[in-house]
């Protein structure tokens, strides 16, 4: 890749990425609280 292909991706990543990490940020929040809330039945 060239410097515009780097540089263009680093605006990508500041600007997509971004919005990008908070979905991803809630998706394993969610997740997070299905696990707790069906875990210990799970287990017993």
């Amino acid at each position: 890749m060239g410097w515009l292909g780097w540089l263009g991706w680093l605006g990508w990543l500041l600007n997509d990425g971004r919005r990008l990490v908070r979905q991803l940020v809630e998706l394993a929040v969610e997740w997070g609280r299905r696990l707790e809330l069906v875990g210990p039945s799970i287990l017993e």
